[in-house]
């Protein structure tokens, strides 16, 4: 796999191959990260290419969702770079915040319990609680 691109703190796209070499957009399941223009957009933007750049990743999608894809036609997975959860660790620095339109999936748990420690640590988003990912403020 090689990466061509992150667009933000959960979307990114890579080269891959599924029975054919193609581009795939990958969106981070359970996860909302920051918007362009948001604060802590070009930090969740960044670590998130400094994970991926580490190499050695798998993709998994989320077992409970009937399709794997979102509305925008992107494959919603977790995805780990060697034994770490990469959706999981970005909630946990609070760069992105748990978000689940589809219910809870196997590590959903887990999410929730990072962002607990962030939202304790105020860290990332959680150090503005004004910020649109603390409050529930839905997307522009």
């Amino acid at each position: 796999m090689k990466i061509i691109s992150v667009q933000d703190g959960d979307t990114f796209t890579l080269e891959g191959e599924i029975n054919v070499p193609q581009v795939i957009r990958i969106r981070l399941a359970d996860i909302d990260a920051p918007e362009r223009g948001e604060a802590f957009w070009k930090q969740s933007k960044e670590i998130l290419n400094n994970f991926l750049r580490w190499g050695g990743l798998s993709i998994e999608v989320p077992q409970r969702y009937d399709t794997p894809r979102d509305p925008y036609n992107r494959l919603i997975a977790y995805v780990w770079t060697h034994d770490m959860l990469i959706n999981l660790e970005m909630v946990s620095l609070g760069l992105a915040t748990v978000f689940t339109p589809r219910g809870p999936a196997q590590y959903t748990d887990a999410i929730h319990q990072a962002q607990g420690l962030a939202q304790v640590l105020k860290r990332g988003v959680w150090s503005q609680p004004s910020h649109r990912l603390c409050t529930g403020t839905p997307r522009k």
